[in-house]
Parts: structure tokens; sequence; C-alpha cells
């Protein structure tokens, strides 16, 4: 199986704590100490500012279902997730993205 990368990306402005900050930084190193591979940040403004935290794996969807299970499930209250979007690449990479979860609720959220 070939590494797929994941991207994270959280828009600062939706998140309602007034330690945005801090939780983005606690959020990035729940990351890290997932997966032996770094998490690459970038940061940007476009309509808006955001972080991208971009990671790679060669099981994806392993991935994604531990950030689910114990960042966004058990805390169900999650600030990060008020400004989450979260994609991976698919089977032809980038042209056939999934959107795995997006802050809004009415989006449409692929399954993997």
């Amino acid at each position: 199986m070939t590494d797929r990368k994941i991207v994270i990306q959280i828009q600062p402005e939706l998140l309602s704590n007034p330690n945005k900050k801090q939780s983005i930084e606690a959020f990035v190193s729940f990351l890290n100490n997932l997966s032996s591979d770094c998490c690459h940040v970038s940061s940007g403004n476009e309509n808006g500012a955001y972080f991208n935290i971009e990671m790679e794996s060669e099981n994806v969807l392993h991935l994604w279902e531990e950030i689910r299970a114990e960042f966004l499930l058990k805390r169900i209250d999650s600030v990060i997730a008020k400004g989450l979007v979260v994609v991976c690449e698919g089977d032809r990479g980038w042209d056939n993205y999934l959107l795995l979860y997006h802050y809004d609720s009415l989006e449409h959220v692929d399954s993997y």
C-alpha cells in the first residue's frame, strides 16, 4: 500500500476559545504523538486565516480513526472541531480526494 496524505485545516476565526493558539498547539502535539512522522504545519490567509497540518501515512484510514476517536469523539465539545476540515488523498491522489470531516454539518462528508 502506498503512503497517502491527510490534510487537516483549522480556521481559527471559527473557534470560540479565547486561547485559540494554545488549542491549536495542543492539537498539533496530539497529532505528532500519533505518528512517527512529524506533521508539517503551514499557515496562510485566504478569505480568513488558516493552518494546514499535513500528515502522511501508509494507513490513512487507521490514522483518521485514531484522530476521530481520540480527539473528536471523546472531546465532544472540542474547540478545534468547530473550525476543522479534514481531507485525504484518494486512490488517484488529489484528483479524487475525500472529505472526511467538515465543521459545517450540512457539507457532504465522504466515507473512507
